[in-house]
């Protein structure tokens, strides 16, 4: 082999692709997109949405037409089995806790 070359086969240099204007990589970030969109839409349709519409509702008599503040957890927390589980819980996961 004369003429100084190489027997090895070697990949010619390549350059990086030039930035896009501005610096920022529009493609990237829709690729990006397109993968989390679905999840977003179906994380806002079957968990968000149904949160806040139950937070929303629970403001509301029975019947959803009489909106009464915080009437219902009022209920809920002067019923005396409601106190007497959550104390019940509260002492039972002491009672964890230090096994």
């Amino acid at each position: 082999m004369s003429g100084g070359q190489s027997i090895t086969a070697e990949p010619p240099a390549v350059r990086a692709p030039p930035a896009a204007a501005g610096g920022r990589n529009w493609r990237g970030y829709l690729v990006a997109l397109g993968f989390l969109a679905p999840a977003l839409i179906l994380l806002g349709v079957w968990i968000v949405y149904p949160t806040v519409k139950t937070i929303i509702r629970s403001f509301y008599d029975r019947d959803g037409s009489d909106f009464v503040w915080f009437g219902n957890y009022r209920a809920i927390f002067e019923s005396d089995v409601i106190v007497t589980a959550i104390k019940n819980n509260r002492s039972g996961s002491r009672s964890c806790r230090r096994s």
